[in-house]
């Protein structure tokens, strides 16, 4: 599904061409949830990723674990090289109609929340040190 996507996304003359860098771990391929919702919900994460790009390095970093502890939950991770999330910003970016984009809608981010929080998930965004934002999109695994 992601492989689609990136396609998706890569096919539009509009974005600049990162490097794609896709390191998911062999134990965390796969989890039980709603597929129109996953679509809906890395399809905005990663086009958001691609819009946020800094254009002189162009890096989207897309992996996955296991995590240790019970639940042992999936967690995949992506980041990209754009402008860190301005931390006031955080929580707002998650609400319809805000966006730091002059043309955005402020409905992707929403979107992905919601598809997220369907599938008992979680969905955070952080700068990543000046250098990037990551966004953590924690779903639980049934087994």
């Amino acid at each position: 599904m992601l492989r689609k996507i990136l396609d998706k996304l890569l096919s539009r003359t509009a974005y600049t061409q990162p490097r794609i860098d896709v390191s998911l771990s062999s134990d965390a391929l796969y989890i039980i949830a709603d597929r129109e919702d996953m679509e809906a919900l890395f399809e905005h994460v990663l086009e958001n990723s691609f819009e946020a790009l800094n254009e002189e390095n162009p890096f989207i970093r897309i992996s996955s674990s296991i995590e240790k502890a019970p639940p042992h939950s999936l967690t995949v991770q992506v980041f990209n090289t754009g402008f860190p999330v301005k931390e006031e910003d955080v929580e707002r970016l998650f609400s319809p109609f805000f966006s730091t984009k002059p043309k955005g809608t402020g409905f992707g981010l929403a979107i992905a929340k919601r598809a997220v929080r369907k599938n008992s998930g979680r969905l955070r965004i952080k700068g990543a040190d000046n250098a990037g934002t990551r966004v953590v999109i924690t779903l639980p695994r049934h087994e």
